[in-house]
């Protein structure tokens, strides 16, 4: 008879602790996903998805933010993800009017692609974005802004495959911030995007085709969430246990996997049309006093290949000593360059290549 009554309890106390469990996970998705509370520290995308390798994130931070998604319908481009600016008929890449105008612009001299994401331009005034500075003290050369906020490594080199052709013997530039490693595995960021994945040894890629609606995209591909709950609570609990570190490592080394073979991509490509390759390495204020995989890794991989990169940590870092200033003097609070990391980086580029591809 005891057993019983100890066995009910045991019962009872689970099937309490299950309810209560559930009553929480409804309440926590009625204050995320309506308007009944408003608790806004409870809508951070963080805290349930990682801003480094977690499509939830993503999906979550456009809804967070009040919106599905945080690109205009009108630059979603079927192959890029989105596009620098409106896609028209004149126009299908989506590209700025000057990059259009550069890239199609019959002159003698030399044109530069650079290629990237928003450090390119960094949150900088318009005659201090790196592209822009450049221009105005290049003679022989022209350089063309190819860049695009919130790219990855994948999306440049889909953006690097279908506008290189369009110039003859370009310079090719790849500005790459480290993080940009990470955006290769994603299939949505700001918007549903591209991604590659490697089969039998190759890159092949997926994530298509881009839907052209984005609240029918959004509504199709809700996160993969089963407990926000549990979320919460692994993700403050996550970094002291060994299978979260393992999974971090797991999803390293795919990231790795993934961008070789995009680098080796972009390598090859140039190598055979003839093409000069250059990678510029942008790093977010946190970076510059230490050293993480991502910057490791692509220096390794540039080096093996003897791929030139020039390096914007010391750059900045020797301009700081010299003028005593700290290292935020050359960020905005977003991450970004201002108009005076911007500036540094520029003049130092543009040196860098007068000294070593004669371009001036």
């Amino acid at each position: 008879m005891k057993k019983d009554k100890v066995f009910k309890i045991i019962i009872t106390i689970v099937m309490i602790i299950f309810i209560s469990l559930l009553a929480t996970e409804c309440i926590l998705r009625i204050i995320l996903f309506t308007n009944f509370f408003n608790i806004p520290s409870l809508k951070y995308p963080e805290r349930y998805g990682s801003y480094f390798y977690d499509d939830d994130y993503w999906k979550l931070q456009s809804r967070f933010i009040g919106n599905w998604t945080t690109t205009d319908s009108r630059r979603i481009h079927s192959i890029l993800g989105w596009s620098q600016t409106y896609i028209t008929d004149n126009n299908p890449l989506g590209l700025f009017d000057e990059s259009l105008n550069y890239i199609n612009l019959n002159t003698a001299k030399n044109k530069i692609l650079f290629y990237g994401d928003s450090f390119v331009k960094g949150a900088a005034g318009y005659s201090f974005q790196i592209p822009v500075f450049m221009n105005k003290y290049l003679e022989n050369a022209i350089v063309v802004d190819l860049s695009c906020g919130g790219y990855g490594m994948d999306q440049m080199l889909l953006m690097f495959e279908l506008t290189h052709a369009k110039v003859s013997n370009p310079y090719i530039i790849f500005g790459i911030l480290t993080e940009d490693l990470d955006r290769a595995i994603l299939s949505v960021r700001t918007n549903q995007k591209p991604y590659y994945i490697i089969r039998n040894n190759k890159l092949c890629l997926t994530g298509m085709p881009i839907e052209q609606n984005p609240f029918v995209f959004y509504a199709k591909n809700p996160p993969k969430i089963n407990s926000y709950l549990f979320r919460i609570v692994y993700r403050n609990l996550a970094t002291k246990f060994r299978s979260y570190r393992q999974t971090l490592n797991k999803k390293n080394e795919v990231k790795k996997r993934v961008n070789t073979k995009i680098i080796e991509q972009i390598y090859e490509i140039s190598k055979n049309k003839g093409n000069s390759l250059l990678f510029v390495l942008f790093y977010r204020k946190e970076d510059l006093d230490s050293l993480n995989w991502r910057e490791a890794f692509l220096k390794t991989e540039l080096s093996e290949l003897k791929i030139p990169y020039f390096d914007t940590k010391p750059i900045l870092i020797q301009y700081a000593v010299d003028n005593k200033i700290p290292l935020g003097n050359f960020y905005v609070p977003d991450g970004h360059h201002n108009d005076l990391g911007n500036k540094v980086i520029a003049e130092a580029l543009l040196k860098y290549l007068a000294e070593n591809a004669n371009i001036k």
